[in-house]
């Protein structure tokens, strides 16, 4: 593996968790495997995107969509317009659509909260 300059990333506590876990299972797999968090967390960067990237793209733009900052980018498009009510319909779409996306975070914290009861 070619090395190129450091880039930190940082994790959630569950993304850490899930690699520290890989990675202690793959080191138990066999004595003579040889591996880091950096090298497993390129691992799988690498596998991503050759095999899943261009399938979950509209999933991972969908989910980082970034209201605030397109509405204020719309709201100066619509002072150079002369069609702003068609550019404001399209852009309520586009937020709607964001905001019908299921929290399954949500929806997993609701389903534990329930299994409590």
């Amino acid at each position: 593996m070619k090395t190129k300059q450091p880039l930190r990333i940082l994790l959630d506590l569950n993304s850490q968790s899930s690699i520290d876990e890989m990675l202690e299972n793959l080191k138990n797999s066999g004595e003579f495997v040889k591996i880091n968090h950096s090298k497993l967390a390129s691992w799988i960067i690498n596998k991503f995107k050759t095999e899943m990237f261009e399938r979950h793209k509209a999933q991972i733009i969908q989910e980082h969509f970034n209201s605030k900052e397109y509405l204020i980018n719309l709201a100066t498009k619509v002072q150079n317009t002369d069609d702003a009510s068609e550019m404001l319909e399209i852009a309520l779409r586009k937020i709607q659509k964001r905001s019908a996306k299921p929290n399954v975070k949500k929806d997993k914290q609701m389903d534990i909260t329930n299994d409590r009861s």
